[in-house]
């Protein structure tokens, strides 16, 4: 009896690896193949299919409830204002109504994360990034190291920034803007450097909220490493951010202080760097050059068709341009469908606005966004009541810091993290109080002993 149990536990954990496995990996979007969770039904079905395949297998191998109410409540609130909004701009097309299937896709996929692996979430999604990572570091150093190696990566099916390697690694194109003074960045199994970072931060989260700040740590030591071959700006800033509130989150006064004498001056030597300093350079010269942006957005609107994306405007170009669609539309947003937008009515049909801190609050109004973020802070104090060793801001300043530079909110696993307190297991909830409970109970017990018992 035992060795069946164990053998059914080994096969479950197997698959449960397996799983993870497909969804970082789709987490990662580095094709339009892998894209195909958060983005168009159309097409190869089978791309489409598999994570909703694999997560239905999830949920028979651990069967769990649809009869929870904070999920219903989730979902009631997004139908609702999803409702208002596709009447409001007459949203009624297969085209227009997919990006509200894709926003509750993500929401069920991420109860089912929550909900069918528990507090095991953590450790797994953090082990399969960490594999996947010593791939892709491998793969990385050998692209370095020798640059004739360029022959074998070409031989991959292209992508924007260079060839897909059986979707584990994504090779950088030194022609295609992704290396720095002949140094090709590690994008992972993500479709740029950037975005592969900011997995890699998540992964470091939750070696953190398992093990505490431990740098002797094999896994902390190859997800900073990763994260440092990526070349990140943002990158580096969620990981130090993140050691910082993980730090002072045990420590005393006296400590911290200490700690930030120290921390300080090699954060500044960190921004000095080369690369470091390069973009932030390019970004402030961006952000105040709007001029230039506005003539570049009336080349492409004259020379290319109508809808054709041409490119992605910078994360601070973004935010400025995210906060005028929120003027424009305050009360219930724009909407899942980004044509709606005053920035496509009135600026360009030819650029996407990247970055979703602003996008949040001008997608789903000010209102509505501002209750998303709060379920955030409510996940990240969850979270630090299940980890003791996290800082209960951590994931908050985390994923907002991730939110500058990216959109994360519909792709399951950020969902998952994200309404990780609305979905957590009732079980697991009042776990403490049964505790406490059973403690009192003993406590009784031994007082009607004692009573019983005394001469």
């Amino acid at each position: 009896m035992t060795t069946v149990s164990n053998k059914k536990k080994r096969t479950n954990n197997l698959f449960e690896y397996i799983y993870m496995v497909i969804m970082v990996i789709y987490m990662g979007q580095m094709t339009p193949v892998t894209s195909r969770m958060v983005s168009s039904i159309s097409g190869n079905l089978f791309p489409f299919l598999l994570p909703i395949v694999a997560s239905v297998f999830l949920w028979l191998r651990r069967p769990v409830s649809f009869f929870h109410r904070s999920f219903w409540i989730v979902i009631g609130l997004f139908f609702f204002w999803a409702t208002l909004v596709i009447n409001y701009y007459d949203s009624y097309k297969n085209e227009d109504l997919s990006y509200y299937f894709f926003l509750f896709y993500s929401i069920v996929i991420a109860y089912l994360h929550v909900q069918c692996l528990g507090k095991k979430f953590l450790p797994l999604y953090e082990n399969v990034v960490v594999i996947l990572a010593i791939i892709s570091l491998v793969f990385w150093i050998w692209a370095v190291v020798y640059p004739t190696s360029a022959s074998f990566f070409k031989q991959f099916e292209p992508t924007r920034y260079g060839n897909n390697v059986y979707f584990i690694f994504n090779w950088m194109d030194p022609t295609k803007d992704q290396n720095y003074q002949g140094l090709l960045r590690n994008s992972g199994f993500s479709w740029e450097p950037g975005r592969y970072s900011i997995i890699l931060v998540l992964a470091l989260l939750c070696n953190i909220a398992r093990n505490g700040v431990k740098v002797f740590n094999f896994n902390t030591i190859i997800l900073l490493i990763a994260i440092g071959s990526t070349l990140s700006t943002t990158g580096y800033t969620a990981a130090i951010i993140l050691y910082i509130v993980s730090f002072v989150h045990h420590v005393s006064f006296k400590k911290s202080l200490l700690f930030f004498i120290f921390f300080i001056p090699s954060i500044v030597m960190i921004s000095r760097l080369g690369f470091m300093r390069d973009k932030i350079e390019e970004q402030i010269q961006v952000e105040t050059d709007l001029h230039q942006l506005e003539k570049s957005f009336k080349y492409n609107n004259e020379t290319t068709d109508e809808g054709e994306y041409v490119g992605s405007l910078n994360r601070f170009s973004a935010i400025y341009f995210e906060w005028e669609n929120m003027k424009e539309h305050p009360l219930l947003g724009y909407g899942r469908n980004p044509t709606n937008s005053y920035f496509y009515k009135n600026v360009s049909t030819n650029f996407v606005l990247t970055g979703g801190l602003v996008k949040i609050l001008s997608q789903h109004g000010v209102i509505f966004g501002i209750i998303i973020y709060l379920m955030l802070l409510f996940s990240s104090f969850t979270l630090s009541r299940d980890f003791d060793e996290l800082s209960p801001f951590a994931l908050f300043l985390t994923f907002i810091l991730f939110s500058v530079s990216y959109s994360i909110f519909t792709t399951p696993i950020f969902t998952a993290f994200w309404f990780y307190g609305p979905f957590r297991r009732r079980a697991e909830k009042t776990d403490k109080k049964e505790r406490h409970k059973a403690t009192l109970e003993e406590l009784l017990k031994k007082e009607r002993a004692n009573y019983q018992f005394t001469p």
